[in-house]
């Protein structure tokens, strides 16, 4: 897949993080993959659904500077393993605890986007001593129906046409019309890598956390939180992100300007100083 774009940004990227070997946690009835990148104090990346540890490969240059990355992939996503039904979102912060704990490399910040966000969400709440930082991307505290038809919709358009239809229902749900038209190699890029992935598994996600509802569970942290969150996020709306920064004391907003659901992807330098700027000087 990198040799399709040659010596492009896009190949660099990619190329970026294949070498890089990947690591086993094993479970009791499950394994978790993780790889790690950069030098540094550690930073824990938490993606979100449909993504893998190389959801994170724009974003990754500029991090891995400043940081050692730990990157996971979420339960039934990637190389992890899956256990049967549909997992709360309590089991995917247990799989990332148990990583935390496993590494020895507590107290840690951590990075969350979309559904990563909401696991975790369920880390710091269960597990606060274990996060020194938490910074929630374009993310909720509370799944409602709306979002969830969303989601729903990307599945019938696999049903009906196909795994293409499905990554072109969700792109133009996550990515501005400006982007998607303004950066063709980079939707290429993203297609192809869609298309080469095992994508089954992570409708279970997708359901598991149709009922997440934190809002008034969060008034107990205590840590530095950071939420960040596009202006024109179409799929979790800029609202959610408000009722987020809301429902957390203390925490800061960040709204990134004409910015959609994956500002990983449409300004990941911005995105990178925006976290690397809030682990190094808030609270030190």
């Amino acid at each position: 897949m990198c040799d399709y774009f040659g010596n492009t940004m896009i190949g660099n990227i990619c190329s970026f993080h294949q070498a890089i070997p990947m690591f086993t946690l094993q479970l009791e009835e499950h394994h978790i993959s993780y790889r790690k990148s950069g030098t540094g104090d550690p930073l824990l990346l938490v993606h979100g659904l449909g993504g893998d540890n190389t959801s994170w490969e724009f974003t990754e240059p500029y991090l891995s500077k400043n940081f050692e990355l730990i990157l996971p992939d979420l339960r039934c996503h990637g190389a992890s393993g899956c256990t049967e039904g549909t997992p709360p979102p309590s089991d995917f912060a247990e799989d990332m605890i148990r990583l935390v704990e496993y590494l020895e490399i507590a107290p840690i910040p951590v990075v969350g986007t979309s559904l990563g966000g909401m696991v975790v969400q369920q880390m710091i709440l269960e597990r606060p001593d274990l996060f020194s930082h938490a910074v929630l991307i374009d993310t909720t505290p509370r799944v409602d129906e709306r979002l969830v038809d969303m989601v729903y919709a990307w599945r019938e358009a696999q049903i009906d046409e196909g795994d293409k239809a499905y990554w072109w229902t969700a792109t133009k749900d996550t990515l501005t019309p400006r982007f998607i038209e303004e950066n063709p190699d980079t939707l290429d890029y993203l297609l192809n890598k869609f298309l080469s992935s095992e994508n089954e598994a992570n409708i279970l996600s997708a359901i598991g956390f149709a009922t997440f509802d934190a809002v008034n569970l969060l008034q107990s942290v205590t840590i530095p939180v950071l939420v960040i969150h596009g202006e024109i996020d179409q799929l979790i709306i800029l609202e959610d992100g408000k009722l987020l920064h809301k429902s957390i004391p203390g925490s800061r907003l960040e709204i990134i300007a004409g910015c959609g659901h994956s500002p990983d992807i449409e300004v990941p330098e911005k995105l990178s100083s925006l976290i690397t700027s809030f682990v190094k000087n808030e609270g030190a």
